[in-house]
């Protein structure tokens, strides 16, 4: 059940409560297989490199199924491995976090904790993120139209959802996530369209140039000249802005920018009006921790039991982010959790009290509401980063959804003038961080993992 925070904190461990982390696998044996340096994660970096050209090959193979094929590979595993672990005896099955987590829980972290044993690199970090693309199919009804302007810095796709009879429909902004580094607003389709049928709206998904390539200040000028085309076609008020994990930090950083007048804002001209809400999804708005600093923040805390920001993805992603920011001495400079939050508009701010950005999520709201901005929380307990793209497969996520279409009144109106009474249901597709690779490998480790016990 998601809870609602009133001050913006959640206690992440009630008095007596044990996490079981690493699938309940002892520590001494995990260490083994994560920790670098040892000769059991020696070994599944060196069967790693030697599937890389197999790795390639199945992910063309994929590449050049059907969609909806994809998808019901997909979706049909993991509703397999749901019926398995209900059938399995307790004490075998729930191998998540808590006992407390639905069975599609338990199952899906028997599934993706595998992914931390693999070596991260750009090529698989960006494989990974593609896997969005076939894992929710866009609505039927969708009518896309291509956004191209070179010359203002915006592309993207415009997809028009709503019926015929909702006359000047709201519409979304949404930045997909990625960390900066991967992602693309093709992938996202699916999950953005997923939003415009039940809501009735349209949305405009905004590329945005992606690091190490760029920088994280290039992917902010990206999402200003997106929101300002955006405002050439829809007034303010009926534009959300919805960002998922670093797409979050973006859409924060574009209201940011659009309520300040001094030289950091990349708009062109002021004033800019705020849109009339913004949902962030786990939003990626602290560049500072590192593994030497900020121990105790939740990035450091939390990354041995998150399962999609895991150990490994944390080793790739913590060294690119100060080029990525333009220089060590910066990152607190980009990262929008230190950055002016006056005359923003209302926020709604949903993430898990044990994955990575929680310290973070939970600071934002609190500074949100200590400047009198409308801010909310909706935090769930035991889950992983981005948890909200898991509703058709996670009852958490369904919840955290319904729990959404209860919040906090009309911030849009339709074109006939009804209220929409609801915020954006947050989460309401399906996504996946699994690389393929670590199908290859996993019957070796478990191998390796019971000869050590």
């Amino acid at each position: 059940m998601g809870k609602r925070s009133n001050n913006g904190s959640v206690a992440t461990l009630q008095k007596g409560e044990h996490l079981r982390t690493n699938l309940g696998i002892p520590k001494c044996v995990a260490a083994q297989l994560v920790v670098k340096g040892t000769p059991c994660r020696r070994l599944i970096d060196a069967i790693s490199h030697l599937t890389v050209p197999l790795e390639i090959i199945v992910n063309r193979l994929v590449a050049g199924m059907p969609a909806w094929l994809r998808q019901l590979v997909i979706i049909r595993s993991l509703r397999f491995l749901v019926a398995l672990h209900c059938i399995l005896p307790s004490m075998v099955a729930k191998r998540g976090l808590a006992d407390a987590l639905s069975t599609e829980s338990h199952a899906l972290s028997t599934f993706l904790w595998w992914a931390r044993l693999a070596p991260m690199t750009l090529r698989r970090f960006r494989s990974a993120l593609h896997m969005l693309s076939f894992l929710h199919l866009p609505p039927q009804c969708l009518r896309e139209e291509t956004v191209e302007f070179p010359e203002q810095n915006v592309r993207g796709v415009y997809m028009h959802c709503a019926t015929p009879c909702v006359e000047d429909p709201p519409v979304i902004l949404y930045f997909f996530p990625g960390a900066f580094m991967g992602g693309g607003f093709k992938d996202n389709r699916g999950f953005v369209g997923r939003y415009c049928e039940k809501l009735q709206c349209d949305a405009f998904l905004a590329d945005y140039r992606l690091c190490p390539e760029h920088t994280i200040q290039d992917a902010y000028e990206d999402g200003c000249r997106a929101y300002e085309w955006l405002l050439t076609r829809k007034a303010p008020e009926k534009i959300i802005v919805m960002g998922v994990s670093s797409g979050g930090g973006i859409g924060l950083r574009v209201l940011q920018m659009a309520a300040t007048m001094d030289q950091s804002s990349c708009f062109r001209r002021h004033p800019v009006p705020q849109p009339a809400a913004a949902v962030l999804l786990g939003p990626f708005i602290n560049y500072c921790p590192g593994p030497n600093c900020n121990l105790d923040h939740s990035i450091n805390r939390n990354a041995d039991i998150d399962l999609i920001v895991t150990q490994r993805v944390y080793e790739f992603l913590q060294p690119l982010m100060a080029t990525a920011c333009g220089g060590e001495d910066k990152k607190e400079a980009m990262s929008p959790l230190f950055n002016s939050i006056d005359g923003l508009c209302p926020i709604l701010v949903s993430y898990s009290a044990h994955e990575v950005t929680a310290d973070d999520c939970e600071q934002l709201v609190s500074n949100l509401r200590s400047k009198g901005t409308s801010a909310e929380a909706l935090v769930q307990p035991y889950l992983m980063h981005c948890f909200q793209l898991w509703p058709s497969f996670l009852p958490e996520a369904t919840q955290a959804e319904d729990d959404n279409a209860r919040g906090s009144g009309s911030r849009v109106t339709r074109g006939e003038g009804a209220p929409l009474d609801m915020w954006l249901d947050v989460g309401s597709v399906v996504g996946s961080s699994l690389p393929l690779t670590n199908f290859l490998f996993m019957a070796v480790v478990l191998a390796l993992a019971t000869w050590l016990k």
